[in-house]
């Protein structure tokens, strides 16, 4: 997926999302109608960098509708300098999608592996 500015991995990287904490993933579900619980442990969220490409690398207990694209969409505004890496954690307790950020597009996208 190709974007349009410069995205500084620091700035990205500064404020991963509370990994290894259980929270309520609501504002990272794309799906209005969860009537499920929207609970999910982020266990790894690592960001590298190689040439003008970054890798997000989640690994988390489930994933809701759209959970890493809009995760990886917050974490792109806050590369670009339109978010504050702050500003992540209190996403959580808010539980409202409209804060988070853009869901990223599903072009170039992987699951790598699945465990039980």
């Amino acid at each position: 997926w190709a974007r349009r500015g410069s995205c500084a991995r620091p700035a990205c990287s500064r404020a991963p999302p509370c990994p290894c904490a259980e929270r309520a993933a609501r504002p990272f579900c794309a799906n209005r109608q969860m009537k499920k619980s929207t609970v999910r442990t982020l266990r790894r969220l690592d960001i590298t960098q190689e040439d003008a490409e970054l890798r997000f690398t989640l690994t988390a207990d489930g994933f809701l509708y759209h959970m890493a694209r809009i995760l990886v969409g917050t974490l792109l505004e806050v590369g670009l300098g339109r978010r504050p890496a702050e500003s992540l954690p209190a996403l959580f307790d808010a539980r409202c999608r409209a804060l988070a950020g853009e869901t990223a597009p599903a072009k170039g996208l992987w699951l790598m592996e699945v465990q039980y």
